[in-house]
C-alpha cells in the first residue's frame, strides 16, 4: 500500500469509556481521549500546573508531561519515606 497511515482517534471525556477502549486498543487504532475531572487529576494539575504544556510539538509536551508526573511520583516517595507520620499526609 502506497500513503498507508496511522488512524488516530481523538476524543472528549465524554468518550472514555471502556467500550471505546476495548475497541480501538486491538484494532492498534492511536488514541487520545480526555479523561473526566477527579480530584485525583486536579491534585495533579495544581500541583505541578500539568496544564502548562507550552511546546509546539506533541512529541515535546508528551515527554515534558512524563518528566512532571516522574517528579510528582518521586516527590510522593521521598514524603512517604522521610516525613514523620503526623505530617505524612
Amino acid at each position: 500500500m502506497l500513503g498507508c497511515r496511522p488512524v488516530l482517534f481523538r476524543a472528549d471525556a465524554a468518550f472514555a469509556k471502556p467500550e471505546v477502549y476495548e475497541y480501538l486498543e486491538p484494532r492498534h487504532i492511536g488514541y487520545a481521549i480526555r479523561l473526566p475531572a477527579n480530584e485525583v487529576l486536579l491534585e495533579g494539575k495544581y500541583a505541578l500546573n500539568w496544564t502548562r504544556l507550552s511546546c509546539h510539538r506533541f512529541d515535546a509536551n508528551q515527554v515534558r508531561l512524563q518528566l512532571f508526573i516522574l517528579a510528582y511520583n518521586l516527590g510522593n516517595l521521598l514524603r512517604r519515606l522521610t516525613l514523620p507520620k503526623a505530617v505524612k499526609d
